[in-house]
């Protein structure tokens, strides 16, 4: 049975690291980058991806990276004649997508040059033409040859540093740069020589160039200006400064903070003021002469007509940043937008994103009766009820928590934990009274503090894990923190544990520690204490004896490599997320199980940089939390039910030659399984694999491929107490 058993695993473990599972992305895209028209539907560059926005049924549509995005951070937008999109990256990647057939295209070569600053800052489309411009020239691309012409990057005596936009006008071509206007020599045909290019306007700082009544014009911080007969002459009634300009056919239209600016064909100026201060980003037309504005936080419809303005923005997270990452016992997602975002916390039921205040959310605990608590910077913990309302926040007022002697009020709880009695912990960071940890008592809810025996190395701890003993750990770093001391930290009221002097201990390299900067901490299924730290992996193997079994990762990809965060799955396999991916270990950590990155997964995965990994244990989905957005796996171990209800199996018809295995789902834990004929006849029988699932190959106990017809599934535990059953067709061709 232990042979039988270890093979399983061996197939579990090579299913996990081979699996292709669903991804998905989950993007802020309320930060306008730019804009593009195809009647009245709106296309919008975002940091997040792309979104759409189609006025006439009021309805939205996503892009991302893991619909066929290169990437989330998309920095020009435009639409060819043949109404494809075109998305230009900060990587240099341009994507081009079809909305008719859902067919998409990737122009890789600007991507894969040697040029060092490669972001694409916008298309000019005329024709066959599409003028791409880039931070280091304007590239000519066919569309119907789809192929590159010449590029232009070198530019008479210019001393640009970044090509903001570029278009084509009577033969001539037009570029604004960071600091000027350069303009194609009349007559020059040789484009790629400096010599047939001249320095237009001079030592302004454009934001846009436009053609309007075959007239083109500039917008920049020091005003609009027109250029006419070889010369280029600033409009005066255009006092403010501009930030955005687009055109049509019979408006030009230049935006600022306060108001628009419109010039007609007989170029006098009128002047929209905004009812408030607007933070603009970009503008457009629509094809039916809407004015859609784009701003930092979504878009603003105007229509002419009826003077009136409407802010849209898609549903989605608060942040692009995923400081903390928790699945509640409904399956709902909630995230911590980071230090510095003023974004405060999400939840996600999985259509839906809710978004809750604007505190420095980093750090969220999944408590009984599906409470969240959620620690703020300088805001004390937010406490969530079951009904995901706001109802308490624990602060200096109540319980009496302490700052740092400048800012007593202002609350950092680096950590909180609930230990194996339901009491809550609390590690307060820096607290001028060295009362660093709290305790809710659970049975009377009633507070009391513990103080820190010195300032040194005890009150700039962060995290905080409680182990089976009743052991408060805080480690000594945390994403986002800068350290500020060299040592982990432990704690126990209670019990002795080895290496403490008066209930508190130090656990640094000298005791074997891989690094002083302790990142995340872990207890796995075996009451092991996994400790991440800025140079590998530290296992405490007793933690009642913390310095006597102590062991470190040898596994060479992360031996040495920084650790952000340790998960730990239902298999008892440790998920490691660094800033090169993720790392999937054995539950021993000397085998490497399946590792992720954003080349690996053709960009699936947001981010390489990830801060979090937590786990629908239920559903069996993965969430990596990064800097650029929160991606999402689907994969094999969920954790065992407590009781079995209905087994659930797929494929189902199990198709038996097609070199695959039916999936046997809705396990309890040490489940063992038996395949009989619909006469009884007993098939085969095996233990499940762990994780909630298990797999049968379509084999019988002698290893031969069973016959077409029905066969029944008997789950049962290692105790015959609990038992379910279910029937699967079986297809042999």
């Amino acid at each position: 049975m232990k042979i039988k058993i270890f093979i399983f695993l061996f197939f579990i473990f090579s299913v996990l690291k081979s699996q292709t599972g669903t991804w998905k992305s989950y993007t802020n895209m309320s930060e306008t980058k730019m804009l593009a028209a195809i009647g009245d539907t709106i296309w919008v560059a975002t940091n997040g991806g792309v979104y759409s926005y189609a006025k006439k049924n009021n309805s939205f549509s996503k892009l991302t990276n893991t619909d066929g995005l290169s990437s989330n951070n998309v920095t020009a937008i435009a639409v060819d004649k043949n109404k494809n999109i075109w998305m230009g990256h900060s990587t240099g990647a341009i994507d081009i997508y079809s909305p008719k057939t859902g067919n998409w295209k990737q122009i890789k070569d600007i991507l894969l040059s040697s040029r060092t600053q490669k972001a694409i800052t916008n298309f000019y489309s005329i024709g066959d033409t599409m003028l791409i411009s880039t931070i280091f020239g304007v590239s000519i691309f066919n569309i119907e040859k789809f192929e590159f012409g010449d590029t232009y990057s070198n530019f008479a005596n210019s001393t640009s540093t970044e090509i903001i936009s570029a278009l084509i006008s009577d033969g001539r071509v037009f570029i604004a740069t960071n600091k000027n206007i350069i303009v194609s020599k009349l007559g020059s045909i040789n484009l790629v020589s400096p010599d047939s290019w001249i320095i237009g306007l001079a030592d302004i700082n454009p934001i846009g160039i436009k053609k309007f009544n075959n007239k083109i014009f500039v917008a920049a911080t020091e005003g609009v200006f027109k250029f006419e007969n070889e010369s280029w002459n600033k409009i005066q009634n255009i006092n403010q400064t501009p930030v955005a300009i687009a055109s049509n056919d019979t408006s030009l239209i230049v935006v600022d903070s306060i108001g628009i600016s419109f010039i007609s064909k007989q170029f006098s100026v009128s002047f929209l003021p905004f009812t408030k201060k607007r933070n603009i980003t970009s503008i457009a037309f629509d094809e039916i002469g809407n004015i859609i504005i784009g701003a930092k936080d979504g878009i603003n419809y105007f229509t002419l007509g009826a003077q009136s303005w409407k802010m849209i923005s898609p549903n989605g997270p608060a942040s692009n940043i995923f400081y903390d990452v928790i699945v509640d016992e409904n399956s709902v997602v909630w995230t911590a937008s980071g230090l510095n975002t003023g974004k405060g916390f999400s939840s996600f039921d999985g259509v839906e994103w809710k978004n809750f205040t604007n505190a420095w959310a980093f750090k969220i605990l999944l408590g009984p009766n599906n409470i969240k608590l959620i620690s703020t910077f300088g805001g004390g913990i937010y406490k969530v009820n079951s009904k995901n309302e706001i109802e308490k926040v624990f602060n200096h007022i109540d319980p009496g928590f302490v700052g740092e002697a400048k800012a007593v009020t202002q609350i950092i709880p680096t950590g909180i934990a609930y230990d194996n009695e339901g009491n809550l912990w609390v590690l307060i960071f820096q607290s001028s009274n060295y009362k660093i940890l709290w305790k809710l008592n659970q049975k009377d809810s009633t507070w009391e503090s513990f103080s820190a025996p010195s300032i040194d190395n005890y009150i700039y701890q962060s995290n905080l894990l409680v182990d089976k003993n009743g052991t408060k750990w805080m480690g000594s770093a945390m994403y986002g923190f800068v350290p500020l001391v060299t040592k982990c930290t432990f704690f126990n009221e209670k019990i002795n544990i080895a290496g403490t002097s008066d209930n508190w201990g130090l656990f640094s390299e000298s005791n074997g520690l891989t690094s002083s900067q302790v990142s995340a901490l872990a207890i796995d299924k075996d009451d092991e204490l996994w400790l991440a730290t800025s140079s590998g992996v530290t296992i405490i193997r007793d933690t009642r004896h913390p310095t006597q079994q102590v062991s470190k990762v040898y596994y060479g990809a992360v031996r040495d490599l920084p650790i952000n965060t340790i998960a730990i799955d239902a298999l008892n396999n440790k998920w490691l997320g660094t800033q090169k991916g993720v790392f999937v270990l054995s539950p021993d950590g000397n085998s490497l199980i399946a590792s992720y990155d954003v080349q690996s997964t053709n960009g699936k995965l947001i981010d390489n940089d990830v801060n979090v990994i937590s786990f629908n244990k239920k559903k069996g989905i993965v969430y990596f939390g990064t800097a650029k957005g929160l991606s999402s796996l689907e994969i094999l171990t969920v954790e065992p039910e407590e009781e079995f209800s209905k087994l659930k199996i797929s494929p189902n018809p199990f198709i038996v030659n097609q070199n695959q295995s039916v999936m046997i789902r809705g396990l309890v834990s040490n489940s063992n399984i038996k395949i009989f004929s619909i006469y009884g006849s007993l098939i085969t029988e095996f233990a499940a694999q762990g994780g909630g699932r298990a797999f049968w190959d379509g084999k019988d106990s002698n290893g031969k491929l069973v016959a077409s017809g029905i066969y029944f599934v008997v789950a049962y535990s290692d105790d015959g107490t609990k038992i379910a059953k279910s029937k699967i067709a079986v297809i042999k061709k």
